[in-house]
């Protein structure tokens, strides 16, 4: 996990998937409102542009439970979109292993609340997964 920039003694939302056209619209409404911004990117320079922006960013991989929960820390929501590979020759698998991965982040971390954004259809892997119960308990 790299840091960009530390905003500390302030309500922080942790925004995922901040280089897509979900999650950026709704980093970029955060910063116009004045509220702190910490972004989870993949790739260095995405990190750069928030960062330029305004935004505390971390370079981090969502399968990275570790580096998730230390993203995490002092979070007031965390906002996730999954990212899934078109290519890949285990779908259900890799899945899997993001979902529980990002599951484990937030019970360890526990931000509040957390909005999960998998929509997936029946039969899913995320379908009925500890992501529910960790999204939704208190």
């Amino acid at each position: 996990m790299q840091s960009t920039q530390r905003t500390e003694g302030h309500t922080m939302y942790v925004i995922s998937g901040a280089t897509g056209r979900v999650g950026s619209a709704i980093a970029d409404r955060l910063l116009e409102n004045g509220s702190p911004v910490r972004v989870l990117v993949r790739r260095p320079d995405s990190a750069q542009h928030w960062a330029d922006r305004g935004a505390e960013a971390v370079v981090v991989d969502l399968a990275d439970q570790v580096g998730l929960t230390g993203a995490l820390q002092g979070a007031a929501g965390f906002f996730t979109l999954l990212p899934f590979n078109p290519m890949t020759t285990d779908f259900r698998g890799d899945m899997t292993a993001l979902i529980s991965s990002i599951t484990e982040a937030v019970v360890d971390a526990r931000p509040r609340p957390a909005c999960d954004t998998a929509v997936l259809g029946r039969g899913s892997p995320a379908r009925g997964h500890r992501t529910d119960r960790a999204v939704a308990s208190p």
